[in-house]
């Protein structure tokens, strides 16, 4: 199988060979556990498991996902791809590079004795919806590959579960979609923005062709938005301290291994006593997990649990979310809007003519918007332009406030500013005679997916998750408290 393996199933390669410290106490796993992991049981959900995991990490929350797969006895874990879509996109610590995460999986190998076939898939993004990416390099087709070599040697269908780009599982769908058809039980895609239309969150970006494929797909799709509107969203905030102060000891050092960076040895760093790490952590997968292990929701006496067997009596059932059909087709992004006569066409961003406190180019191409409808004869004395994430926007110079500018076209006028982020954006005009008018349009990255959503679409094959109670991130934070610290990931000593 082509690709970095970090196994070679059925045999595990060691990431370390034969990692042995007579000194360090090695975590006591009962024969009766260490079977129950590695022998699923009857019922256990076969699952494909793609994750952007990386070691310096792009986002710690990879990792807490990573723990929450091991610790669902209910899933029958056949492969974990390391999707590398966004292998060369670097933050600033992760110095020369990132790479896979193969540490985090070696760490979760020694805490459960669960050994996973383990891959790195394709590193380009596909060039169209149907590009099988059969011409990427042979190194990188391990992903595609794994995916239907499960497939077809299963004799049950098969869940794939993604937490970053679609890009290997659509090339895979790309090269054999009947047998996708015939062996997958659901995708999970923990992506995009909900029904909303656009589609502009991070892992959509990643590869957007892919996206597509799999979105507008026949196969049945649990669809997990990482943002969106009226509740069609999973995002919510923990305290990490209060996630894991809890949590087994080597569970709190293997996060510690994570957050910190580390490049000491990962098996014996597990030993250490780490403090839980302090401040709040974007979260988003938890309620995906709970569905994919067939789990329900109950407020019980230690808060909010996800549990597989009926509770105790006093167990209160939570219908925190819900999974609604959903019809998804594709349209054009509305580039137009209008609100009391002032029209705003949104244009592209391609040119660089302003800077951001200068009007100097900076080398960054910036949006442009036409505007009509203006009243004639009327003098503009203030223009404010507003944005996504508090930006502001100032036509005159102001040391606190990028620049804009809004200059005659004929009949028009072109509104030019330095883009600060995807979402709506409004404009805001007061005239000589303290008037005032204004118009709401979007900008988006360009390529982005936008889709027409029918809801209630009765046979649909995408499911949606819309929250359906307002303590949703209550509820999710003391789900995922207990899910890390009830010792089905890491026995209790």
């Amino acid at each position: 199988m082509a690709g970095l393996s970090c196994y070679n199933p059925p045999q595990i390669v060691p990431f370390r060979q034969n990692i042995e410290d007579p000194a360090m106490p090695r975590i006591a796993l009962s024969l009766l556990l260490l079977l129950a992991f590695q022998i699923p049981s009857p019922a256990a959900v076969p699952v494909i498991y793609s994750t952007d995991l990386y070691h310096p990490h792009d986002d710690p929350d990879d990792h807490y996902d990573l723990a929450c797969l091991y610790s669902l006895p209910e899933l029958d874990v056949k492969g974990i791809v390391i999707d590398m879509a966004n292998i060369d996109q670097k933050r600033p610590y992760q110095g020369e590079g990132k790479k896979p995460g193969l540490v985090a999986i070696e760490q979760m190998k020694h805490l459960t004795g669960k050994s996973v076939p383990c891959v790195t898939g394709l590193e380009h993004a596909l060039k169209s919806v149907d590009d099988p990416a059969t011409d990427q390099p042979e190194s990188t087709q391990g992903a595609v590959n794994l995916i239907l070599s499960v497939l077809r040697k299963s004799d049950e269908k098969v869940c794939l579960f993604t937490v970053g780009s679609l890009v290997d599982v659509a090339a895979a769908c790309n090269r054999e979609p009947e047998l996708l058809r015939k062996k997958v039980r659901a995708i999970y895609i923990n992506a995009g923005t909900g029904p909303d239309g656009y589609q502009e969150e991070w892992n959509v970006r990643l590869d957007q062709n892919a996206y597509r494929r799999i979105l507008l797909s026949d196969l049945p799709l649990k669809w997990y938005p990482c943002f969106g509107h009226d509740g069609y969203f999973t995002h919510f905030i923990v305290d990490q301290t209060e996630i894991l102060g809890s949590a087994p000891a080597p569970l709190r050092a293997y996060f510690a291994y994570a957050l910190d960076r580390s490049t000491e040895e990962p098996i014996s760093f597990l030993t250490r006593e780490c403090p839980p790490p302090q401040g709040p952590r974007n979260m988003w997968c938890t309620p995906s997990f709970v569905d994919l292990a067939g789990r329900k929701i109950y407020k019980t006496a230690r808060g909010y649990e996800a549990l597989a067997d009926p509770p105790q009596p006093d167990a209160v059932p939570v219908d925190c979310y819900q999974m609604e059909p959903v019809e998804l087709s594709q349209s054009k992004a509305p580039s137009s809007a209008t609100e009391s006569g002032v029209a705003a066409t949104y244009l592209d961003r391609q040119q660089d003519l302003i800077g951001k406190k200068s009007l100097e180019p900076d080398g960054q191409p910036d949006c442009q918007v036409r505007i009509t409808g203006l009243p004639s004869g009327k003098v503009i004395q203030k223009a404010t332009l507003t944005g996504p994430r508090n930006g502001i926007w100032l036509d005159r110079p102001n040391p606190d406030r990028w620049l804009f500018t809004l200059e005659p076209e004929g009949d028009t006028r072109l509104l030019t500013f330095s883009f600060w982020a995807h979402g709506q954006h409004r404009l805001e005009l007061q005239y000589d005679d303290q008037s005032t008018q204004g118009v709401t349009f979007h900008v988006y990255f360009p390529g982005s997916p936008y889709f027409e959503a029918r809801l209630g679409a009765a046979k649909s094959n995408v499911r949606v998750i819309r929250k359906v109670e307002s303590a949703y991130t209550e509820v999710m934070a003391s789900v995922l408290k207990n899910l890390l610290s009830s010792g089905e990931l890491v026995p209790q000593q």
